[in-house]
């Protein structure tokens, strides 16, 4: 049965072929075709390009914490708070001298209100006493009321007993022993780091 498929379209080629070349005058012309059109390409697109990025900026630095600096503590007599001839002993009586730059006199009043100077000995009422006239010391930093000090808005230099450091009867002398006293706003009791 395959034979004679085979057979028939044998056939049915041959004959169009014989009508082919009777239509054409009997002579075999070429079969022509269309010229070939290039096959259409799509117009010329740049190459993608990346998104513009910023140019890098390094992260953000925090501006710098200035580090605490110890400075001389001078009343309106421009009369330093000073551990005298810069002794560096714990229960040394405090004095006022003239601005020298010493140890004994560069101070630093910390966050805890804690004022001591550059031998790490802080301002003190011995024995946390909280009497007018106590003469002040230099001591070991503490947590007691004596040596916990605020400086307020017009230079008085407070403890938590309310007792201010003060020159005695508003004394201009170096060497003068300085003592705790109710607020008073004379010069010798009114303070500034210089």
């Amino acid at each position: 049965m395959i034979m004679i498929i085979v057979a028939v379209i044998l056939i049915l080629i041959s004959s169009s072929i014989s009508s082919y070349f009777m239509m054409s005058g009997g002579e075999e012309t070429p079969a022509t075709t269309p010229p070939a059109t290039p096959p259409a390409t799509p117009p010329a697109t740049p190459p993608a390009t990346p998104p513009a990025t910023p140019p890098a900026t390094p992260p953000a630095t925090p501006p710098a914490t200035p580090t605490p600096t110890h400075k001389n503590l001078c009343n309106k007599h421009n009369k330093c708070l000073a551990s005298p001839k810069n002794n560096n002993s714990n229960g040394t009586s405090l004095i006022q001298w003239d601005k020298i730059n010493e140890d004994g006199q560069l101070w630093l009043l910390d966050s805890n209100g804690n004022l001591c100077n550059k031998h790490n000995k802080c301002l003190a009422s011995p024995g946390n006493n909280n009497s007018n006239g106590t003469r002040l010391i230099q001591w070991d930093k503490t947590s007691e009321e004596g040596q916990l000090w605020t400086l307020d808005s017009n230079g008085n230099l407070c403890n938590k007993h309310n007792k201010c450091l003060a020159s005695p009867g508003n004394n201009n002398s170096n060497g003068t022993g300085l003592i705790q006293w109710d607020k008073t706003n004379e010069e010798g009791q009114r303070w500034s780091f210089v």
